[in-house]
């Protein structure tokens, strides 16, 4: 008798009527994670119910811990009656059923729909309460049951089944799509799904497909106003560019004659010695200057959106165009008593750029930084720099460019606070109303300037520190790398 029970899976310890061990096998041992000596004669110090299978927790001396299914019966040993307790350790089972029962009380409570389909995938064998909600059962039952071509159109169902299922369950993958689904009052709505295969049997490696179904409804509403919104704000950006381009051909020829009459009317002034006429006139010939030069912006912005801004690409040497620039500044910048400097590096490369763009980028640059600058210096520097000399820009250099020229306008001026660095460069937009009434503009300078150089494959970006000045920074690729004329 002692041998059989010696070699039972089971754990089993033999209690006097006293309640104390007198026999413990190989398994209870190990149950108890102690030997066999050390628990006979101690107090085995569960209760012992005849024929009623309990469950009980074993502590072992490590701290870790046996669930145990407990059945006693009578018997008699050595002589004496007394208890035969069988243990079996249940810990796994425990483990597993508080797994499921984990895994089920998050399926059932998910807010997805989320079913389960039978192996030939017909019908389906469990779906949880988000599911019947989102097809419009009153009853989890009234899901159970149905054949999957009751939510999907058939030619959805056919693709599911004769291709894409297949290939789930060969590669044993995700499978993410978006398809209209039915409920059951007929209304149709769009979901996302991940369809899975879920492993039956091991050995004829059979399967169960699961869906988790999410209602994107909403999204693809939203989507839909988007595009719309957008598809309507591209017409009026398009009908905006074409007024304001019409509107700016039909006020130049008006005001170009405005300010050629001014001219002839201050030299008839000058020549017949209206003097007391003269500052009249050259108000009226500046105010036209800055109302065409308006103008022209406008212009340029509304070709810029519409696409049909032109450039005349040539090979343009850097030094006569700083120089050009500067002498067109120097007056404006000699009247605030500025200090107007200028420095190019040796072997400056040409770029391929249109001459003319160029001179309006490094005018409204310097103009901006005279016009902003009430003591202290303007400097213009260039020089030519492979790519790996730059770092941390706040964008990604084009890769197949290996040289650039840099021209850095550096001034003593206002300077511009963290916030506003980027929005300079916006459409109509200036860090400061009270800037614009002091100085003037539309705010469309910088934002031109950005938009040719991107098209001329540059690139232009500033750092500043208000009230101290500022550093706008102006990336080109030299000619022997070519620009790639682009739109954005």
């Amino acid at each position: 008798f002692e041998k059989i029970i010696e070699n039972q899976i089971d754990g089993v310890v033999i209690v006097n009527r006293a309640g104390e061990v007198r026999y413990v096998n190989s398994a209870g041992e190990e149950m108890f994670g102690r030997k066999a000596a050390e628990l006979v004669d101690s107090e085995f110090g569960f209760p012992l119910i005849v024929d009623d299978p309990i469950e009980i927790d074993i502590l072992r001396p490590d701290n870790t811990k046996v669930i145990a299914e407990m059945r006693v019966v009578e018997t008699e040993w050595e002589q004496e009656q007394a208890w035969l307790v069988s243990l079996r350790n249940i810990t796994e089972q425990k483990q597993a059923e508080t797994e499921i029962a984990m895994f089920r009380a998050t399926v059932e409570n998910a807010t997805d729909a989320i079913l389960i389909f039978n192996e030939d995938q017909e019908q389906i064998i469990y779906g949880n309460a988000a599911s019947y909600e989102l097809f419009g059962y009153d009853k989890k039952k009234e899901l159970v049951g149905l054949e999957l071509n009751t939510f999907w159109p058939e030619e959805v169902l056919r693709k599911w089944l004769y291709e894409t299922r297949p290939l789930a369950l060969s590669n044993e993958y995700i499978w993410r799509g978006e398809a209209l689904y039915t409920r059951k009052d007929g209304t149709a709505f769009h979901a996302s799904i991940n369809y899975f295969p879920i492993l039956q049997d091991e050995e004829s490696h059979s399967f169960f497909t699961a869906a988790i179904i999410r209602d994107i409804t909403s999204q693809k509403q939203a989507e839909i106003s988007l595009r719309t919104a957008k598809e309507d704000a591209e017409v009026a950006n398009k009908a905006k560019s074409a007024f304001l381009a019409t509107m700016s051909h039909e006020l130049r020829t008006p005001l170009t004659a405005i300010i050629g009459y001014s001219e002839l009317l201050k030299e008839d002034a000058i020549l017949y010695d209206y003097r007391e006429m003269i500052p009249d006139l050259e108000h009226i010939y500046a105010a036209g200057n800055q109302l065409l030069s308006i103008i022209n912006d406008i212009l340029d912005i509304s070709k810029i959106e519409a696409g049909k801004f032109e450039f005349q690409l040539d090979a343009v040497a850097v030094l006569p165009v700083v120089e050009e620039c500067l002498l067109t500044i120097a007056p404006n910048a000699e009247k605030k008593g500025l200090d107007l400097r200028w420095h190019l590096e040796e072997n400056i490369p040409s770029v391929r750029i249109d001459r003319a763009r160029l001179v309006q980028v490094l005018n409204n640059l310097v103009s901006n930084a005279v016009k902003f600058t009430d003591t202290g210096s303007v400097t213009v520097q260039a020089r030519a720099q492979d790519r790996s000399d730059f770092h941390d820009l706040p964008f990604s250099l084009a890769e197949n460019v290996a040289t650039w020229l840099h021209i850095s306008i550096i001034d003593t001026g206002i300077g511009i606070a963290d916030e506003n660095r980027e929005l300079i460069f916006d459409n109509f937009r200036q860090v400061d109303n009270s800037y614009s009434r002091r100085f003037n503009g539309t705010g469309l300078g910088l934002a031109i300037t950005r938009r040719l150089l991107q098209m001329m494959g540059g690139y232009i970006w500033v750092e500043s520190t208000l009230h101290e000045g500022s550093t706008f920074h102006v990336l080109l690729p030299a000619e022997k790398d070519p620009p790639t004329i682009k739109w954005e």
